[in-house]
């Protein structure tokens, strides 16, 4: 008999799971527009119908009729990831980015397929891609970043897994709307069999990692998840024909696991013991497919392949500039922006005006503006979690937790006024900084005090404009700016380590985290477009905001396949 406790952060993921990442069949009726050259599988299912799927299974040596080829190391029977990651940048070069390695070519052309020999096999080599056991998470980011480095630093890439106490399934529909906004997304897929293990005294079953694979996603929708498959060829001397794989996906949660470098068994989220005999065992949620690999494979989470660009935030407009477009999208309200962020996979910007209550939320694709949510006050300072499904905003005394679609799922209530909050990417958590008081608050993702720190007297008092926080994630510090006083830099570690302090945590009888409605994927940026740029009044400070790049940490980044 399987024995399974669920903790209380462990019942709050798996009551959202089955609403997180699906796209409404309802929403889905019409067919949406794609980038140039690129039409719909169907009109059930937003896809880029032109994406390159070069085959990782490359043999070395003679063919049939006598002609050499390079092939990669093992035949390249480990190199889903340098594959994936290839077809993803030709995307991008193939539509605005030409100039971007490995170039705009027909990778379908038998005349190509040495060249996309050489490009997997030098994305293998920087990835430092085992030919017996593939490539980690870890190695996988590395690889796309000296890339990067390596070919002219024109583009990021934002890594959405699971981790801490957030192991939610994975959000395809965020990963659709990236796409939409132009953004390539690689899979990647975990496989699993079901284990009877005895952990802390007791017998239970656990979902054990058996091994990876990467593909790059074509389309989310109705049917499923769409992408090519490195994978997917029988010969492996020439280019294969383009394949999109359609799966459907489903939502399991359970205690899952893997077999660690020196072959020991783990869970990804250890036993929680309260300390008077009672053991809880977290659990995590992938999403199943169960028509592939024989229903062995769970999609573990996403990279979103960006180009470099900057959002800046002026009186009544919202302006980004990249390597292909420069418009700006004229925002329903004419005011000053209090704050501006981004979500990190680059489907949306958040923004509120100085003096109002309502948080604006911006798609990136089409430049639609809308209203996500109102607040009790006027709204000071924004953040946006890595998953980009959880939007934070700081009014008054009080600190809300909204989703990407406008459901509120906590809010809390601080002694004094918050000017400035930032999201912690490594824990998770938020900060909360209150000038009157000279506090921090460290709140956890539900909004529940962790601690409280208590800067300098003068630290921030003395504040003569808005002041900004925000959280270095290569140094793990968190940096508050308060113009006319102190800058203020402190440790995130040191700070997350304080002790807990009491609040006043409000929540909504259901906490549901609302899938991503299609409506938001009504067009797609084509290639090469360039918006007309309007004028807007000089102002002193505009906000502006760049893509970033956030890889993974912890046992996701050890991962791979």
């Amino acid at each position: 008999m399987s024995i399974l406790t669920l903790s209380r952060r462990a019942r709050t993921a798996a009551s959202v799971a089955a609403l997180t990442g699906a796209l409404g069949a309802a929403a889905l009726a019409g067919p949406l527009s794609t980038p140039a050259s690129a039409k719909p599988l169907s009109t059930q299912v937003f896809s880029y119908a032109d994406m390159p799927d070069l085959d990782q299974k490359r043999t070395m040596g003679l063919d049939p009729a006598g002609v050499n080829h390079a092939g990669l190391p093992g035949n390249g029977e480990m190199y889903c990831g340098p594959t994936a990651a290839v077809d993803a940048l030709g995307f991008l070069a193939a539509h605005g980015m030409a100039s971007m390695a490995p170039g705009r070519r027909d990778w379908s052309r038998t005349s190509n397929y040495e060249t996309g020999t050489s490009n997997i096999a030098r994305m293998g080599t920087l990835m430092s891609t085992d030919a017996a056991k593939g490539t980690t998470q870890g190695n996988f980011e590395a690889g796309l970043t000296a890339w990067n480095n390596q070919t002219g630093r024109n583009f990021g890439f934002v890594s959405v897994f699971g981790g801490g106490d957030d192991w939610r399934a994975p959000n395809l529909g965020i990963a659709a709307l990236s796409m939409a906004a132009g953004n390539p997304v690689i899979v990647r897929i975990g496989y699993y069999r079901a284990v009877v293990r005895t952990v802390s005294g007791r017998t239970m079953a656990v979902m054990e990692r058996t091994g990876g694979h990467w593909v790059t996603m074509t389309g989310y929708g109705d049917e499923g998840l769409s992408f090519v498959d490195p994978a997917d060829t029988t010969n492996t001397f020439a280019p294969s024909t383009r394949a999109h794989v359609v799966q459907a996906v489903t939502p399991v949660t359970g205690v899952f696991g893997y077999v660690d470098g020196a072959g020991a068994q783990q869970l990804y989220q250890g036993p929680l013991d309260d300390g008077r005999g009672n053991v809880e065992f977290p659990t995590e949620t992938f999403l199943r497919m169960p028509g592939y690999a024989g229903g062995t494979a769970y999609v573990e989470g996403f990279t979103a392949v960006q180009p470099s660009f900057k959002l800046t935030a002026m009186r009544g407009f919202i302006t980004i500039v990249d390597a292909v477009r420069e418009q700006s999208f004229k925002l329903p309200i004419t005011g000053k922006v209090a704050d501006a962020q981004l979500s990190p996979a680059g489907d949306a910007a958040y923004y509120s005006l100085e003096g109002r209550r309502t948080v604006y939320k911006v798609n990136l694709a089409t430049g639609v503006s809308r209203p996500l949510t109102t607040a009790r006050a006027a709204v000071t300072s924004l953040a946006v979690a890595t998953s980009g499904d959880r939007v934070y905003a700081a009014a008054g005394k009080s600190v809300s937790a909204v989703t990407n679609t406008g459901t509120t799922v906590a809010t809390t209530t601080l002694p004094s006024q918050v000017s400035a909050v930032a999201y912690d990417r490594q824990t998770g958590n938020v900060d909360a900084v209150s000038p009157k008081t000279g506090q921090i608050t460290v709140l956890q993702p539900d909004l529940e005090t962790q601690a409280t720190v208590q800067l300098p007297e003068t630290a921030i008092q003395s504040a003569t404009g808005p002041i900004t926080a925000e959280i270095d994630p290569v140094r793990s510090t968190l940096e508050i700016t308060a113009p006319g006083a102190d800058s203020v830099v402190l440790s995130s570690s040191a700070i997350n380590a304080v002790q807990p302090a009491p609040a006043e945590v409000e929540r909504p009888l259901a906490v549901e985290l609302e899938p991503v409605t299609q409506a938001t994927l009504s067009s797609v940026r084509p290639s090469g477009m360039r918006g007309v740029v309007r004028s807007a009044p000089d102002e002193a400070a505009p906000i502006v905001r760049r893509s970033q790049t956030i890889g993974t940490t912890g046992v996701n980044a050890q991962l791979g396949g």
